[in-house]
């Protein structure tokens, strides 16, 4: 009787994409990491530690997916570090390959904060995979496939929320708005 003992070795050979919106559109919703073992093993995904799939088959080269959900649901907008861990037939587990970041995002602003005076029109670019995102500020609402929102600030100074969705997934940024005129040069 031979025990075998000794760990498997995997290789992380590349990971794409590095940013995923798994919001269901078909578009960029998954990450594929590509891998070698040193012996026929299955391999695990550990995202932020914790295993979220493992292939069903052994072999030396192939490539595990994660569609950045969690018990179904479509995890948060928010940096995640991906692990792989070989383990082999006997139960030896490698040493984990990695870790690589990927960033899971539905829809960015290029803007954290937006000043502008009363009245005025303003722009905020965006990046998504969506076709087509839909916004908000107080009572103005609209749609935009450009790339880039074009809207009217309210007639009121303020602090006002600009929400902007893609797919169902929203982000927010604060709107401040100031008097326009002699006022707003002091």
């Amino acid at each position: 009787i031979r025990v075998d003992l000794r760990a498997p070795r995997v290789t992380l050979e590349s990971v794409r994409p590095r940013a995923i919106s798994p919001d269901g559109d078909g578009v960029r919703d998954g990450v594929r990491l590509a891998y070698s073992v040193s012996e026929r093993a299955n391999v695990a995904l550990l995202v932020n530690g914790k295993q979220r799939a493992r292939s069903r088959f052994r072999p030396l080269e192939g490539s595990i997916g994660w569609f950045g959900l969690v018990k179904g649901k479509s995890v948060a907008a928010a940096r995640y570090r991906l692990e792989l861990v070989a383990i082999d037939v006997a139960g030896n587990r490698s040493r984990p390959a990695g870790p690589v970041t990927i960033r899971v995002r539905y829809v960015d602003l290029s803007r954290a904060n937006i000043r502008v005076v009363a009245g005025r029109r303003f722009g905020v670019r965006y990046v998504t995979d969506a076709k087509v995102v839909r916004w908000r500020l107080g009572n103005r609402s609209g749609t935009s496939r450009d790339g880039r929102i074009e809207a009217t600030a309210p007639l009121q100074p303020g602090t006002f929320t600009l929400v902007v969705t893609a797919n169902g997934k929203s982000v927010r940024t604060a709107v401040y708005v100031r008097r326009g005129g002699a006022a707003a040069a002091r």
